[in-house]
């Protein structure tokens, strides 16, 4: 029977006696097993916390004589601290230092995920009264230009601080600025003040993501007339919200469904838990235990479900019918006992909405294909996984709305065959650190995440997001040696389209790619020629922010439509000498050569042609050069140690602005090579041919950079450059995110964290 209660707020006083109780039941109730739970129904801290909810009608009986089931418990408490929270800071606060123990209720009630996401946005002050839509229209401009004006305060405006910004006026959805925004307070109600002050002082903090970041606008923090008490209040709130869910905190935060208002009125079912009334009977999952310690046979056209279930696999699983995993925590290389799956001919594997965790290394894969397969994996979560699947035989394979969390070496080992659909899209991967038991086994290789196969098929990479930090690549690692690395995808004739990188230092492997974003990575694109294929790898479409080894080109590579911001040294780099490349109505904005002068012949756009008669000379093409700064180097340049068969490259029609070098003779392109012969040395070829060319009689006469800086978001088919999971949507991937709660992982907004 489904019941309507309230909050009595005349039960609750705010007293230490309150808040001892509450911090006792948040402790107790997160910990409890359903048996212990008659025991603590008479405890004093119990009827204290109770007795502040009550029926909606009078003349009911107590809440505290009603509730049945821990689960009941569970949710009044978090429904009560949810509604305390949102009007007093002392409750919020008791909330933030006992998230720990309130994020473990979700081990045993899933249902409240949703309800201690929103406790916790409660307590972190992401609540109703400070949603910047609640702003009037003219509030929202000045706010806006708020921001303008204390970013022109500071000329070293940090990432995460534009970031953050763009969120905000994207939420607000104005876009204005103003010669002096303070002189507008002064008439502003103080509510409205208040939410723009907080909205600056996260801005602000977001300079170095410390409270030392406030001390640059100090001026600008006194005009809004608050007192002390206020200002130190607001950088708590702040504090908190960054060491709860760090810099995704901000970048998510101004969202529509994180400002939804609550009331003291909620429902309770007091007989048959919440499967009836319209609540969702899947969102109430209690996992249990199932140890798998005897070998298990599934037979053709048999299916076996596990469903609701923290799996412990200690022997075999042989599949020839169908295996499927459903809300399932998954477990292996917890022992060494052999705890492997094999997939025979036909044989089908479903894993969905799970979190799937490796707690040891070993090189026999977890999952093996044993004939012709169909495998399906959606919205799990991976956590430290590695040689996890590996299949030999043809593969229907798809990975989508998943999150890999540190996962590792051979994750996905996939053959596709030539008729066989290869799909892996919609996901993210981030790479932070390293479990602990990988430190002795053979780290600092460079192995591949994800390899597929192909059979001359195009297997599909879309719209996944890669973020490496340097956490990983320097975990472990001696101070002046090598970081770690890692190959997220390699495959011969794949297609990476409408992906974000970010920080990765080794090469994505693919045939094809459109309408990605790199943005300070070390090495990004290494295209693939594909021997079952007859198109030509390419590069569509994308841009390249701060990076540098950019692109390392083979044979007939095409590269069209793509912009290069503030990337350095190595951009465009062949690997073979068989040439064909071509490089079209590309963009490079405030490009550097920083080599020193011992690196004469290392030039940012560099091009190869050998001497045999079957190669083909390159094209740099209508281009646009906008800022170069070179020192003693060249910006174009080609390589070659014998005399090449022809013309290296053509060098047609390009614009040069803003370029500056410290060479005496003034040029930015090294035309001539030298070669030698049995009798003669440093003969002078013609490699480079350069016609229609504008701005090179203009070097070092104008800016080393320009001031014009636009980073593309749109390609020129009109669509979206880079994921779109990055555009705050990330947060929806990857069903199970409370069943990561289980496991002792905590996801949050594209950010996976161990407790």
């Amino acid at each position: 029977m489904v019941e309507e209660v309230r909050v009595n707020q005349e039960m609750y006083n705010g007293s230490q006696e309150d808040h001892d109780a509450l911090r006792e039941a948040v402790k107790r109730l997160s910990s409890a097993s359903e048996e212990q739970f008659e025991t603590i129904k008479k405890e004093k801290w119990y009827n204290r916390v109770f007795d502040m909810v009550t029926f909606s009608q009078k003349g009911k009986k107590r809440i505290a004589e009603q509730v049945g089931t821990l689960a009941q418990a569970q949710q009044i408490l978090i429904e009560l601290l949810m509604r305390l929270s949102d009007n007093d800071s002392s409750v919020s606060k008791l909330v933030v230092e006992s998230m720990e123990d309130i994020k473990r209720i979700q081990e045993q009630n899933i249902f409240l995920l949703s309800k201690i996401k929103k406790l916790e946005n409660i307590s972190l002050g992401i609540k109703t009264d400070m949603d910047l839509n609640k702003l009037s229209e003219t509030n929202k401009k000045i706010l806006c230009a708020c921001l303008y004006y204390i970013s022109n305060q500071d000329e070293n405006t940090s990432d995460e601080q534009k970031t953050f910004a763009n969120q905000v006026i994207k939420y607000l959805n104005v876009d204005t600025q103003m010669d002096n925004p303070i002189a507008t307070l002064e008439d502003m109600d103080t509510e409205s003040k208040k939410r723009i002050l907080n909205c600056c002082m996260e801005y602000m903090f977001l300079k170095n993501c410390s409270n030392d970041g406030y001390e640059t606008y100090e001026d600008f923090i006194s005009e809004f007339d608050f007192g002390n008490k206020t200002i130190k209040a607001i950088e708590k709130q702040i504090l908190s919200l960054y060491n709860l869910r760090g810099l995704d905190g901000f970048f998510t935060k101004y969202q529509v469904d994180n400002f939804e208002t609550i009331d003291d009125f909620f429902t309770l079912d007091f007989e048959d838990g919440y499967g009836e009334n319209g609540i969702d009977e899947e969102e109430h999952i209690e996992m249990t235990d199932e140890v798998i310690s005897t070998i298990t046979q599934i037979r053709a056209g048999e299916t076996k479900i596990y469903k609701h279930k923290n799996i412990h696999l200690k022997a075999y699983i042989n599949c020839e019918g169908n295996l499927i995993f459903d809300h399932c925590i998954i477990n292996y290389n917890e022992t060494d006992d052999g705890d492997e799956i094999t997939l025979s001919k036909n044989a089908s594997l479903t894993i969905t909405n799970s979190v799937v965790i490796c707690k040891g290394f070993d090189e026999n894969a977890f999952i093996t294909c044993e004939g012709d397969t169909q495998i399906t994996l959606d919205r799990n979560s991976f956590e430290d996984c590695s040689y996890f699947i590996k299949s030999s035989f043809v593969c229907v394979f798809s990975m989508t709305n998943c999150r890999l969390h540190n996962c590792y070496e051979g994750f996905l080992s996939i053959y596709s065959g030539d008729k066989s659909d290869c799909v892996i899209r919609d996901n993210i991967i981030i790479q932070d650190g390293f479990n602990s038991f990988y430190t002795k086994n053979n780290r600092f290789r460079c192995p591949t995440l994800i390899c597929v196969y192909s059979h001359g098929n195009i297997v599909e990479f879309y719209n996944n997001i890669i973020l490496e930090e340097e956490g990983f690549r320097r975990d472990g690692v001696e101070e002046g040696k090598g970081g770690n690395r890692i190959t997220y995808f390699s495959c011969d004739d794949g297609e990476v389209r409408n992906c974000s990188f970010k920080g990765i230092s080794q090469s994505i492997v693919a045939l094809k790619y459109a309408e990605c974003k790199f943005e300070k990575c070390t090495e990004a694109i290494r295209p693939r020629k594909s021997y079952l294929s007859s198109s030509a790898p390419c590069i569509d479409n994308c841009v390249f922010v701060e990076c540098t080894n950019v692109i390392s080109t083979v044979e007939n590579t095409q590269i069209t439509n793509c912009q290069f911001v503030s990337c350095y040294n190595y951009i465009i780099m062949p690997l073979s000498f068989d040439g064909g490349v071509s490089v079209e109505f590309c963009q490079f904005i405030n490009t550097k050569n920083t080599f020193k002068n011992s690196f004469s012949d290392c030039f940012c756009v560099t091009f190869r042609r050998a001497k045999e008669s079957k190669t083909r000379a390159n094209y740099l093409k209508k281009c646009i050069f906008d800022g170069v700064e070179l020192g003693d180097n060249f910006l174009i340049g080609a390589l070659g140690f014998e005399k090449p068969s022809g013309t290296v490259t053509y060098i047609e029609g390009c614009d040069f602005k803003n370029c500056s070098t410290k060479r005496t003779s003034g040029k930015i392109i090294k035309e001539y090579i030298k070669y030698d012969t049995l009798f003669k040395k440093n003969i002078d070829f013609h490699a480079n041919q350069v016609s229609k060319c504008r701005g090179l009689d203009k070097v070092n006469k104008e800016r080393t950079e320009t001031e014009t800086v636009e980073i593309r978001t749109v390609s020129t088919e009109g669509n979206v450059i880079g994921s779109a999971l990055a555009m705050g949507v990330a947060g929806a991937i990857g069903g199970p995110v409370a069943l990561a709660a289980l496991s002792g992982v905590v996801i949050t907004q594209g950010l996976i964290k161990k407790k």
